[in-house]
Formats: C-alpha cells, sequence, structure tokens
C-alpha cells in the first residue's frame, strides 16, 4: 500500500520526536506530520526510570507529553511500526507492516537500543533485563515485585550506578560489576570515583571492579556470572547496562554518512537533502572538541528536536551543540560531571579540592589554562559558572590555588578571561 506524500514523516517517539513536532507546529506548519515507532504508547523518558523503580515517581510521569500530546498537535500516529528500509533520495519509507510512506522531509530520531557485551550466556537468560524502553522497565519492575532480592548490575555506567543505588535503598542485595578499575569509567575523573565508591560502599553495595565475565549459565534459584579469574557470583537476577547503540539499520545501503551516529550539522541536516535527525541517533556538535559526536542526553536531543521541526517547516533555526554533562544523586552523593574528564596528555593537569570530611569534592581538569572538564560532588550549585566558563572556552592567568571550598572566582588573581588570539 503506497500512500500521498505526507509531508513530515518522524521516526521514533522520544523526546527529540516530540520536540520536532512542537518546533514544526510552532513555527506554522499545518501540513501532516506522520509519526512511526516499535512501541505503542507515548513517548518515554527512560532516564526517569531508576526513579519510577525507586517509587519516587509514578509510572504515567515517565511519560512526559503524554496520550493527548499527538492529537492537540494533529499526529498521525503509526503505533507498532517501525522503519524497515529508508530510500532517502526517493523519499519512501517501508515499514515493518510492509507499508510504504512517501514524504516530503523526514526526521531519523530513532533513539538507542541497550547493547549487551558477546558474554556467552548472556543475551539468551530470562534472569537478564535491561533498562530502557517501556516494556523493559516492566519486565524488570515486575521481576523486583516477585520477591528478588540478590540482584546484579552489570556496568558501572551512569545508570548502572543510580539504579544499583536505587535498590539498594530498597532493601535489595546489590553488586556492581564492571571490568573497568573504577564507578562511572566515562564520567568521573579516577580521583573523584574513588570517593563516590566510599559512597556507594557505605550504602550498601558491594563493587566487583576489574572483573571480566567469561560466561553465564541459568540455575534453578538465578543466574550465576563466571569471571576469567575463575571466581563466580550468583544473584537472582541481572540488569545489563553496558551501553546503547544508535538505532539506524534501517539506513543499511544508504549513502547517509553516519559513523557512531548519523551526522548532521547545526540545521540538523544530514548528508541528504529532505532528511534531517535529532537525539540519540545523531551525531552532533560536542562544543568542547569541536567534534561530531553522539551525546546521549534529554535535553540535547530535545533542542535537536526543535531545531529540525523548525527548518522541516520551513524557518531557520540552528543548535551549535552541547558539552557531555551530567547530573544524579546517589548514595548521599549529588553528581556532575561537565565536559571531558578522561582527557590525557602532557598538558593535562587536574586541579582537586576538599573538604575535610571529604563529603564534598570539585576537581577540574585543564589542558594547559583552558578548561576541559569537571566533577562535582556535593558542590552542585557551581555547576553553572563551570560549564560557562568551559564553552566559552575561557582560560585563567595562573592555577587555582588553595584547598578551601569558597568559589576560586571570586578571588582576583584566578579570575578567567578570554584567550586571546595571535595577530
Amino acid at each position: 500500500m503506497t500512500k500521498p506524500p505526507s509531508g513530515i514523516l518522524i521516526i521514533g517517539n522520544g523526546g527529540a520526536a516530540a520536540h520536532a513536532v512542537l518546533g514544526a507546529r510552532g513555527a506554522g506548519y499545518r501540513g501532516e506530520i506522520h509519526l512511526i515507532c516499535g512501541e505503542s504508547g507515548p513517548a518515554f523518558n527512560p532516564m526517569l526510570a531508576p526513579y519510577y523503580l525507586a517509587g519516587q515517581i509514578s509510572f504515567e510521569q515517565c511519560f512526559p507529553f503524554g496520550t493527548a500530546f499527538y492529537k492537540a498537535n494533529q499526529v498521525t500516529f503509526h503505533p507498532g511500526s517501525k522503519a524497515e528500509s529508508l530510500d532517502a533520495v526517493n523519499r519512501t519509507c517501508i515499514t515493518t507492516g510492509g507499508e510504504k510512506i512517501v514524504y516530503d522531509r523526514c526526521l531519523a530520531a530513532s533513539g538507542a537500543d541497550p547493547v549487551l557485551p558477546p558474554i556467552p550466556g548472556l543475551g539468551a537468560s530470562p534472569r537478564v533485563f535491561a533498562l530502557r524502553t517501556v516494556s523493559q522497565t516492566k519486565a524488570l519492575s515486575a521481576a523486583l515485585k516477585r520477591g528478588h532480592k540478590k540482584i546484579i548490575i552489570l556496568g558501572g555506567s551512569l545508570v548502572g550506578t543510580k539504579l544499583a543505588s536505587v535498590l539498594a535503598e530498597k532493601g535489595h542485595t546489590v553488586t556492581l560489576v564492571d571490568v573497568a578499575d573504577h564507578v562511572l569509567p566515562t564520567s568521573a575523573h579516577p580521583l573523584c570515583a574513588a570517593l563516590i565508591e566510599r559512597g556507594l560502599e557505605k550504602s550498601g553495595i558491594r563493587l566487583a571492579l576489574k572483573r571480566s565475565v567469561r560466561f553465564t549459565e541459568d540455575s534453578t534459584r538465578g543466574i550465576i556470572l563466571h569471571f576469567e579469574d575463575g571466581g563466580r557470583m550468583a544473584a537472582d537476577l541481572c540488569v545489563a547496562c553496558t551501553g546503547v547503540r544508535a538505532n539506524m539499520d534501517y539506513l543499511e545501503g544508504t549513502n547517509v554518512v553516519r559513523t557512531r551516529g548519523i551526522h548532521v550539522d547545526s540545521r540538523m541536516s544530514t548528508s541528504e537533502l529532505v532528511l534531517f535527525a535529532a537525539g540519540d541517533v545523531a551525531q552532533g556538535y560536542n562544543c568542547l572538541s569541536g567534534q561530531k559526536e553522539v551525546i546521549g542526553l534529554w535535553g540535547n536531543a530535545c533542542n535537536q528536536g526543535r531545531v529540525a521541526g523548525i527548518n522541516m517547516a520551513g524557518g531557520k533555526s540552528a543548535f551549535p551543540g552541547c558539552i557531555p554533562q551530567f547530573v544524579t544523586a546517589f548514595s548521599g552523593l549529588n553528581f556532575v560531571s561537565l565536559g571531558d574528564v578522561q582527557r590525557q596528555g602532557s598538558a593535562i593537569r587536574p586541579q582537586i579540592w576538599s573538604n575535610f570530611s571529604g563529603t564534598v569534592q570539585r576537581l577540574l581538569l585543564f589542558d594547559r589554562e583552558t578548561l576541559v572538564g569537571a566533577n562535582l560532588i556535593n558542590c552542585h550549585d557551581e555547576a553553572g559558572y563551570i560549564k560557562a566558563v568551559m564553552t566559552q572556552k575561557l582560560e585563567w592567568k595562573r592555577p587555582p590555588k588553595g584547598f578551601g571550598l569558597s568559589p576560586f572566582w571570586f578571588r582576583e588573581n584566578t579570575l578567567p578571561r578570554v584567550r586571546q588570539t595571535p595577530s
């Protein structure tokens, strides 16, 4: 079945897709908007799933736009209908049901799917759960309600660490397993990770770091992880928080430029004239590095989606990009990560401040005199200024000195200044 040109086609149903609708309608677009998605419900925010499992919010609050959003914005919703293939030249999309949709402009906002490491037995086990989609969240919630108390979290990512904290607070026995030598290996500097690890252990979470899983097997009571060092660990269930991969299989065989994600410019345009991309499937600008990266943030996805929607509607809008930034709380610690805290090199210099009790910590990472990364523990009120300095690429006249916790920028000799460009 072939439909006539349908105006705007949106592939996906997350924050980027919803904000693309708002951007297009806000720019005065009155044509048809079709949205196709493999899930059947409204837009879901996976970052809220741990808060739901903690009992801090209701399940309905994980859907920030609600069910009325589509009717209110005159969106034709095709639930349970994934994109199988896309012909960006002839402007057609084939769905899982065999439907052929012809469009004028298209937005790829298909997000990312969880990636399980290639560990024998892991992917086939009914005791292994992910936490990305509505169905995955429901399945994990149901399993926890069945009385499973001993939980292994595989992956010390932000999601994994947050989930470990949530489950420990609810009385579960939690072990956090990662092949890395510290938790939050991409967002925490090793000097700050040590304080976080002490907080996690204090809250009852067992850490199994630098442990590589060889294979898993199911038992009558749960799942058993076998490690490369010969050790083993049993639990009722395992939650894998080991990363995601951009969902762009439907672009196989096309000339759309992509690596870890679909390459976009500041307008969210791709290498194909009428194809745009936004969200976790889009590889946009990192303001700090100047490189194109996939930055998996809800806010970033929403900003990209809105810009794409405006431009698909014929308007003019641009999004300069963002920097990696994460804010969360676990085990009594408020944690902020900004920029690139894993940068290496001879010119890289960390500066760290802590209070006497070790409950507050601020780490700044400099590349020569330019601030490129920051970790803040229990001093998150400083994040706004630090982010502004970082994104504007200001530099310090001299390295910050002292170990006091008063904001260093109040001192005249550590005020940032604009980098001078050689004439």
